[in-house]
């Protein structure tokens, strides 16, 4: 697995644009910079249990659309994942452990604190 590049953003951008899910991505990257504020003040960290919850609530909300970008989905996530089989022929508890080890790998919790910071 590698960490995730522009490239993998502007195909992820495109997925959004495809499945028209960025209003309901708002609220998990809301819910996402007020967890990261409350967990700051109370000088706690984000846990692996709050990664994973959140990055199962983006993945199921995308699942929800997915219909509408499989192919790019398949592409985007077999492109980072380096694996020697497709995301498409995965067991889902092996895509879901991907995706917690991407979300950590890569900050995911900063990057959509940042993110939430531009929508306000």
């Amino acid at each position: 697995m590698r960490n995730i590049l522009l490239k993998d953003v502007m195909t992820f951008s495109e997925i959004m644009k495809q499945t028209n899910i960025k209003s309901s991505l708002i609220p998990i990257i809301e819910n996402v910079k007020t967890k990261g504020n409350q967990k700051a003040e109370d000088g706690s960290a984000i846990t692996d249990k709050d990664i994973e919850k959140i990055g199962m609530e983006v993945f199921f909300t995308i699942i929800e659309a997915a219909g509408d970008a499989e192919i790019l989905i398949y592409k985007l996530l077999d492109d980072i994942f380096e694996g020697e089989k497709s995301v498409k022929d995965m067991e889902i508890s092996e895509v879901m452990k991907n995706l917690t080890e991407l979300a950590k790998r890569n900050d995911l919790i900063s990057f959509f604190k940042s993110a939430g910071q531009l929508t306000s």
